[in-house]
């Protein structure tokens, strides 16, 4: 092959690297590549194009030319190409060897057809190669070349998949932080999947967006009314009558006043619940009003119907008797065996009472007279003197005020409701149980203040928005799970309103999962029971979990036959600032070698059937040190331990009263007062200890 080719003529323009050719002829005569020379300069080429076109290493640096002489030397090219054939015939011939093939010469097809066989050099192989063509092999039968035959035999069995695409090693695609996952049941299907994100500083999931104040109407269909909701077709939408307690005075007096910071407007309903005993003419638990008379920011008057007459309190006057027992007398107390009163003098009490001391009614003897105790479960105390002065029985305790009212009839306080496209506008929307439902219709009436929350379980929870805030509790935790924690925690922030609970999940990393009231107090956010396979709870976890969670800041409420607040088998929950409301069954339930822990103190406001506290299969619950602040006397027995469960309660402080006994422990199960007193755990019977149980 000529070394110097130079047909036709070439245009160059300066700065760019594409030669063109005229009458060149460069692909038919298997230019491709060499130097390019023109005017006195030469250029690598990097690529022949087309008979007319190629392309030099950088752009063209001297004068533009048209019509112009080239040259182009192919040397180096041609030496690279003979580089790579002996490369090639290296490789075949040392597999044909292997093979037991060894070719007696090799070359072009010229080259074959110059050498002279006869009949005796039957077999004699040889091996085509020349640059640009496949290799290929012949083979003189004695009388003619047989071939070509190609150097690729025929396709083998499929061996073990490896590194590369359709293996198990590195496909295409992917991205950092991916790994491979088998794809299918074919051997070698694989398919890049996410790994779990790892935490690198502490993490807040939201759940919930309030909306405010809403009003809902009482129509076919019914419509809420909010300016500037933001809501979409499909929004999901859930309303509560926000639950605002706060700690209140009450006045003895004609009316009474309440002295407590408000923007009450007349005819809002209340509910008073105290830790010890409110005036008389006041019942824990029961609605009232307040009126308009008197209404101000920082104090107003109340009545037990929209618009009635003002309530008025009392502390009623007593005689005390001088007598084993001794007697009070109060003309028409309404009193019930177990109710706490305290008594006041203007001279001294009958030895045997105090002033400031709490008693309990022991026996109603009729609608005016009945005995006191020290303790529910006591002996009536005797009067050893008349005692001298006016005595009366007074208010004690911390009193608290809730905000309450009505929903309309169609409406439930949580439910998460579908927003319609029919009737949406700005400020106003209808609502349905289902998406793209038949919408809600509402009857009866509405009091309070109605609220409204959205967020949606597809939204990435990550910021405090109608856009960013999950819709469940659930979700959030789904989300918390399936990141490695490290050493991290995560929080979830729950707005105000009430939610379903959730089920724990084991978790991966050494961080806690906090399930935390945005509000930071202990009335605005309630959780209520969510079902598992065998229990409902507030916090779920009887089927076990291996991690540890922290609820704080939240009411719990559960209020449905064998239903719990908290409920763990073999994981860990702590929890402190928790109002705990009525329960069918226990508030805190604990087994299967599970943990929890009161790490700040806390509030009972409801009772619960089965227990307050109940530890059974090897579970612990500790409660050291902690103020248990208990509202409206509560019906329950405090702690059960059984079956080798624990309950460490020792150095509490109790304030308030509750109902049912204050113990049971029996099959190994232990309950730690640090006192072993009788009377440590507050309640109005005895407790009991049995069948291997241990109370000190």
């Amino acid at each position: 092959m000529t070394s110097i080719y130079s047909t036709g003529t070439v245009s160059v323009t300066n700065g760019d690297a594409v030669v063109t050719g005229s009458g060149t002829a460069w692909a038919v005569a298997l230019v491709t590549g060499g130097s390019f020379s023109c005017a006195g300069l030469s250029i690598p080429i990097v690529s022949v194009d087309s008979d007319t076109s190629l392309t030099l290493a950088y752009p063209w640096p001297g004068a533009t030319a048209a019509g112009a002489a080239y040259a182009i030397q192919r040397d180096n090219s041609d030496a690279a190409n003979v580089v790579d054939l002996y490369d090639k015939m290296s490789r075949v011939l040392q597999q044909l060897g292997l093979a037991g093939i060894h070719p007696d010469a090799d070359g072009t097809i010229a080259d074959r057809d110059a050498i002279t066989l006869g009949t005796s050099d039957k077999g004699f192989i040889f091996l085509y190669a020349e640059p640009g063509f496949d290799l290929a092999f012949y083979r003189w039968s004695g009388t003619a070349w047989q071939g070509p035959f190609d150097v690729q035999g025929e396709k083998g069995d499929a061996g073990t998949p490896g590194l590369g695409v359709g293996g198990y090693g590195l496909p295409l695609g992917g991205t950092k932080g991916q790994f491979l996952t088998k794809a299918s049941s074919v051997d070698g299907a694989a398919q890049w999947a996410a790994g779990r994100e790892v935490l690198t500083a502490a993490r807040t999931y939201y759940v919930g967006y309030n909306l405010g104040a809403v009003a809902i109407s009482i129509a076919n269909p019914a419509v809420v009314t909010k300016n500037g909701h933001g809501l979409v077709a499909d929004s999901r939408v859930a309303f509560t009558i926000l639950p605002k307690t706060k700690t209140a005075t009450i006045s003895v007096a004609s009316p009474a006043v309440v002295t407590m910071a408000n923007t009450f407007a007349a005819g809002q309903p209340i509910v008073f619940q105290s830790t010890g005993a409110l005036p008389k003419g006041v019942t824990a638990g029961t609605t009232y009003y307040v009126i308009a008379t008197g209404l101000s920011g920082a104090s107003f008057q109340f009545s037990a119907t929209p618009g009635g007459a003002a309530i008025n309190t009392s502390a009623p006057t007593v005689t005390i008797s001088q007598a084993s027992p001794g007697v009070v007398t109060e003309t028409g107390h309404g009193r019930a065996v177990g109710d706490a009163i305290r008594f006041a003098t203007t001279g001294a009490l009958p030895t045997g009472l105090a002033v400031g001391t709490t008693y309990f009614i022991k026996t109603v003897l009729d609608a005016n007279t009945y005995t006191v105790a020290a303790t529910p479960e006591g002996a009536a105390i005797n009067t050893t003197s008349a005692g001298s002065g006016t005595h009366t029985i007074v208010q004690f305790g911390t009193h608290y005020l809730s905000e309450t009212g009505t929903l309309p009839t169609g409406v439930t306080e949580g439910q998460e409701y579908y927003v319609l496209a029919a009737g949406l506008t700005a400020n106003t929307f209808q609502f349905s149980a289902t998406s793209g439902g038949a919408a809600i219709i509402t009857t009866g009436s509405t009091a309070g203040t109605i609220a409204a929350r959205t967020g949606s379980d597809n939204n990435d929870g990550l910021t405090y928005s109608q856009t960013g805030a999950f819709l469940t509790v659930q979700k959030a935790i789904d989300t918390a799970v399936a990141l490695d924690l490290s050493i991290y925690d995560v929080v979830i922030l729950v707005d105000s309103g009430v939610y379903a609970g959730a089920i724990p999940k084991n978790t991966v990393g050494s961080g806690i999962v906090y399930i935390r009231g945005k509000n930071l107090d202990l009335f605005s956010t309630t959780l209520t029971a969510v079902a598992g396979s065998t229990i409902s709870a507030c916090f779920n976890g009887f089927d076990g979990f291996f991690a540890k969670y922290k609820c704080e800041y939240l009411t719990m409420s559960a209020p449905a036959a064998g239903a719990y607040a908290i409920y763990a088998n073999s994981g860990t929950v702590f929890f402190g600032n928790i109002n705990f409301k009525a329960v069918g069954s226990v508030h805190v339930g604990i087994g299967a070698g599970g943990f929890a822990q009161a790490t700040e103190d806390y509030m009972i406001s409801g009772g619960a059937p089965g227990a307050h506290l109940n530890a059974t299969d090897g579970g612990q619950i500790r409660a050291q040190s902690k103020t248990i602040t208990i509202v409206g006397l509560p019906t329950m027995p405090f702690a059960n331990a059984s079956r080798v469960g624990t309950i460490l309660a020792n150095g509490d402080t109790f304030g308030g009263i509750s109902k049912g006994a204050r113990y049971n422990v029996t099959l190994n199960g232990v309950v730690y007062s640090g006192t072993g007193s009788a009377t440590y755990f507050p309640g109005s019977s005895a407790g009991a200890a049995g069948s291997g149980g241990q109370y000190t």
